[in-house]
C-alpha cells in the first residue's frame, strides 16, 4: 500500500512539475514573444533617430562649405562639389552613407548621374505604387521626416527594407537624405530573443541587461552625434570624427601646409572646482572656450574634446605659424583675469602639438600622439608649449 501510494504522489507531483514546467513554458513564450515585438518597434525608433541625426550632422558639413561659398574662398560650383566628395567619403555601420538628389530628381550622391532617376526604378521603390522620389521631395520640402521603403545595399541587387530621414537644402535646391538597413535590425532581435531562451531563472537577468544595455547606448549614441557642447558652444569630438576624412582631404590638396592638432587642457582645473564650485568652474571653461575660439582662424576647428580638455585642427602655412597660435592661446589665457565675488585668480593651460603626416599614422594616432607631448608640458611645470 505504501508503495503504490509512493508511486501515486510520484505521479500526482510528476503532474504538478510538468503543469508548473508547461506554465513556465507559456510565460516564457509569451514573454519573448512581447519582447520580441517590443524591442523591434524600440530598435525601429531608435534607427529613425540615429537616420536623422546623422543628416543634422551631415548638414553642418553642407553649412560649412556654404560659408566659405558665402566668404567668396568658394564658387558655388567648387562649394558643391566639395560637399559631395567630403559627403560620399563619409560612411557609417556596414553599409551606411549619405544620398543626394535635386528636386528634378537628379541623382548626385551615390550615382553621379545627370539624368533623372529611371521612372521604373521610382515606381518600384516603393511597393504601395507611389512614386518615392516625389513623394521624398514633397516631404522635405515640407521640413522633413522618415521615409520607409525597399533599397538594395551597396554591391547588390537584393533590395531590403530601409528608413531614412531627408532633409531639404533650400539655398542649392538638394535633398540629403540617409538610410538605415532593417534586416539587421531583424538580426538583432532574433538573436535576443535566441539569448533570452536560456535557463528561465536567468530570462529576468538577461531582459535586465539587455535594457540597461540599450538605454545606455541609446543615450550614448545621443550624445555622440550631437555636434556642439552645451556648455561652450564649441564643436563637439563627434564633430570632429566626422570631420577627419575633410581635413584630410584639405591637407592633401594643400600640400604646402601642415595639417597640425594642439591638445590643450587647463591646469589645476580641480583646485577651481573644488576651491570656487563647479558653477564657477563652468564659467572658466565658457571663458577659456571664447578666448580660444577668438585666438584662432576662423577655418581650424575648436572642438571641447572632454572636461577641461580642448584640441584645436587646422591648416598652418609652417612650424612658426602653429607655435604662434600656441603661444598665443597660452599668453591670452595666463593674461585673463577671473573675478569670483571679489575674488581674483588666474589659470594657465597647458598645450602639446603633434602634425599629422597621413603616410605614417591615422589621425587618431595624431591626437593621441598630441596627447603624450601634453603630458610632456605638465611634466616641464606646466603653461608651456610642446611640439
Amino acid at each position: 500500500m505504501e508503495k503504490i501510494l509512493s508511486e501515486t504522489h510520484r505521479l500526482n507531483l510528476h503532474k504538478k512539475l510538468l503543469i508548473v514546467f508547461a506554465l513556465i513554458s507559456i510565460g516564457v513564450i509569451g514573454f519573448l514573444v512581447l519582447f520580441s515585438f517590443t524591442f523591434s518597434s524600440s530598435l525601429l525608433k531608435e534607427k529613425e533617430l540615429q537616420s536623422r541625426q546623422l543628416v543634422e550632422s551631415a548638414l553642418g558639413v553642407v553649412e560649412y562649405f556654404q560659408h566659405l561659398e558665402e566668404q567668396g574662398a568658394l564658387s558655388k560650383q567648387e562649394a558643391q562639389n566639395n560637399t559631395l566628395q567630403a559627403l560620399q567619403n563619409i560612411h557609417y555601420g556596414s553599409n551606411g552613407y549619405f544620398w543626394v538628389i535635386d528636386i528634378e530628381q537628379h541623382s548626385l550622391i551615390p550615382a553621379n548621374s545627370s539624368t533623372p532617376i529611371d521612372h521604373e526604378v521610382i515606381v518600384q521603390a516603393n511597393k504601395k505604387g507611389k512614386l518615392f522620389f516625389q513623394n521624398t521631395i514633397e516631404l522635405a520640402l515640407n521640413g522633413g521626416g522618415w521615409v520607409h521603403y525597399w533599397w538594395p545595399k551597396p554591391k547588390s541587387s537584393t533590395e531590403q527594407q530601409k528608413v531614412s530621414y531627408v532633409s531639404h537644402i533650400p539655398e542649392w535646391n538638394w535633398v540629403i537624405g540617409t538610410g538605415l538597413y532593417l534586416d539587421e535590425t531583424k538580426e538583432n532581435v532574433l538573436w535576443t530573443t535566441f539569448k533570452s531562451t536560456g535557463f528561465v531563472m536567468l530570462v529576468f537577468l538577461i531582459l535586465i541587461s539587455i535594457s540597461i544595455t540599450f538605454i545606455n547606448d541609446f543615450f550614448s549614441q545621443m550624445g555622440e552625434l550631437t555636434v556642439r557642447d552645451a556648455l561652450t558652444n564649441l564643436h563637439t569630438k563627434r564633430f570632429l570624427e566626422e570631420i577627419i576624412p575633410i581635413l584630410i582631404n584639405k591637407q592633401e590638396s594643400a600640400p604646402n601646409h601642415y595639417l597640425a592638432v594642439l591638445f590643450l587642457d587647463i591646469d589645476h582645473f580641480k583646485y577651481v572646482n573644488d576651491t570656487y564650485g563647479h558653477n564657477y568652474g563652468d564659467n572658466v571653461l565658457t571663458q577659456i572656450a571664447n578666448t580660444i575660439l577668438h585666438s584662432i582662424d576662423h577655418k581650424d576647428y575648436c572642438i571641447r574634446y572632454g572636461g577641461e580638455e580642448f584640441v584645436v585642427v587646422g591648416l598652418f602655412k609652417n612650424k612658426i605659424e602653429l607655435l604662434n597660435v600656441a603661444e598665443r592661446i597660452r599668453t591670452k589665457v595666463e593674461n585673463t583675469l577671473f573675478d569670483i565675488d571679489g575674488l581674483e585668480f588666474n589659470v594657465t593651460i597647458s598645450c602639446g602639438i603633434a602634425i599629422h603626416d597621413n603616410s605614417k599614422r591615422s589621425f587618431n594616432e595624431t591626437l593621441l600622439l598630441a596627447d603624450k607631448k601634453l603630458y610632456a608640458s605638465k611634466e616641464q611645470g606646466r603653461n608651456c608649449v610642446t611640439i
